[in-house]
């Protein structure tokens, strides 16, 4: 790479960065896809897949899903196949992405991050992966399969996980989409008793209170 090339790229990452920082998000989406051929002539795959990455999420800010998941599944095609937790990452976005207009393939690229996760005895990222395949469920017409994959979830996930919380009041919403009993059977067939339990029993209590 040349010194000039490199130089064009740091400033122009660096700018790209700074957009993102002052929410200008058309200008760091416009920035970031400058950067991607430049990249390229450079022939730095690593720096193409961390601004692919960038600019899918930059796209999501935009409500652009269709780039964004273009740019994730362009970060993918580049990827290494020894870079597995950057697969990951990409995938679970990616997912995400296509949730609210294909919800299958969400649901099979949420599959495939459970799959790699387990694969990396990464715990929170295959909880988290198996919850939003129990939430598509839920949403796709198997509420009593779905909610118990999400319960399963739930007693998988690290209590340290910092989604936890938002997943319980998650789970309390979407079990109004089942009778109470069945859900109330659900929740002693799949949970423990303990601090979970009691705070999924809370989080319902207090939306049945706020009715």
């Amino acid at each position: 790479m040349s010194e000039t090339l490199a130089e064009s790229i740091g400033r122009n990452y660096r700018t790209a960065q700074e957009a993102v920082a002052n929410e200008q998000f058309e200008d760091a989406r416009s920035i970031l896809q400058s950067l991607v051929p430049l990249l390229e002539e450079a022939h730095d795959s690593a720096g193409q897949i961390r601004v692919l990455d960038e600019l899918g999420h930059v796209h999501e800010l935009l409500g652009d899903l269709a780039s964004a998941r273009r740019s994730y599944e362009s970060a993918l095609q580049r990827l290494p196949a020894d870079s597995p937790s950057t697969r990951l990452l990409l995938l679970h976005r990616l997912a995400h992405a296509y949730r609210p207009s294909d919800s299958a393939r969400s649901r099979t690229v949420f599959l495939e991050c459970a799959a790699l996760a387990d694969a990396l005895s990464d715990r929170r990222a295959s909880a988290l992966s198996r919850a939003m395949i129990g939430q598509i469920d839920i949403t796709s017409g198997d509420p009593e399969g779905g909610m118990a994959r999400l319960l399963a979830a739930l007693v998988d996930l690290p209590p340290d996980a910092s989604e936890r919380t938002h997943l319980i009041e998650h789970a309390a919403y979407l079990s109004e989409q089942l009778p109470r009993s069945l859900f109330l059977q659900l929740l002693e067939s799949h949970v423990p008793p303990g601090p979970l339990a009691l705070a999924l029993i809370s989080a319902l209590a207090e939306r049945r209170a706020r009715r």
